[in-house]
């Protein structure tokens, strides 16, 4: 039986140990490999995941720039663009209007314009909350310098349940109707809004004058109050009291 040199298989041993290290480095740099390797497939499924719930795009009307409350909305000033459906809100306009319109509220610069913000009709219309209606005030006496916006209450003379006839009164004379039993005021309503002020000045104050010496503006009472106006409007004119603006 020949005999193994020994120097040789000491050779061969101090050769193996570098190579199992080496093999040892190879497998664990393909293991780093193929979890990379899964880590990025499992990246993408979830890229593919997000971009599908984002799609589809779909089109949305959004303001150029920023518009007030009130203003004049032209097709102009309005433009389309193609939006994640996730971020465009219910009732987003999709297509701009043909004719103009009024913002009901202020839009801010490339907010989604939805419908109920963009009203048909005229400036004082526009300035009608949901809720309210519009009334013409004749105004008894002076008027505060009230201008679009402001809040008043609308009070009429309060008179006793005697007599409602009103005609037996002298206007001109100061005397008080016999059968009045309580010459003060009530409040026929709170909290109105002043939306117009016709014959303003250039400083928005005033109010036009009527033949009789009063004076006329257009206030949006709640619907609940309009018939109590409407009856203190056919029984005489009314007075208007300014509320401050940090009041309820």
């Amino acid at each position: 039986m020949p005999t193994a040199d020994p120097v040789a298989t000491i050779r061969s041993l101090g050769r193996s140990a570098p190579a199992r290290r080496a093999l040892g480095r190879r497998a664990a740099a393909l293991a780093a490999a193929l979890a990379l390797a899964l880590w990025v497939h499992h990246q993408h499924d979830e890229a593919l995941g997000l971009r599908q719930r984002w799609d589809p795009t779909v089109p949305v009307v959004v303001a150029k720039s920023t518009i007030r409350a009130g203003a004049v909305v032209s097709p102009a000033d309005l433009t389309v663009e193609r939006r994640p459906a996730a971020l465009v809100p219910d009732g987003a306009l999709t297509t701009k209007p043909r004719g103009p319109r009024r913002a009901a509220v202020d839009l801010a610069a490339r907010e989604a314009v939805v419908a109920d913000r963009l009203q048909v009709g005229g400036t004082v219309a526009a300035k009608v909350p949901e809720g309210h209606s519009a009334v013409t005030l004749a105004v008894e006496g002076g008027l505060p310098p009230v201008e679009p916006g402001d809040r008043v209450d609308v009070l009429a003379a309060r008179r006793g349940t005697r007599s409602p006839d009103l005609s037996s009164a002298a206007p001109d004379s100061g005397t008080t109707d016999p059968g009045t039993t309580d010459p003060g005021t009530t409040a026929v309503a709170t909290g109105a809004i002043v939306v117009d002020v016709p014959g303003t000045g250039a400083g928005g104050f005033g109010a036009a004058a009527d033949p009789g010496g009063g004076h006329s503006l257009t206030v949006a009472v709640a619907d609940g109050d309009v018939r109590a106006v409407t009856a203190a409007l056919l029984a005489g004119p009314v007075a208007v009291v300014l509320r401050s603006p940090a009041g309820p």
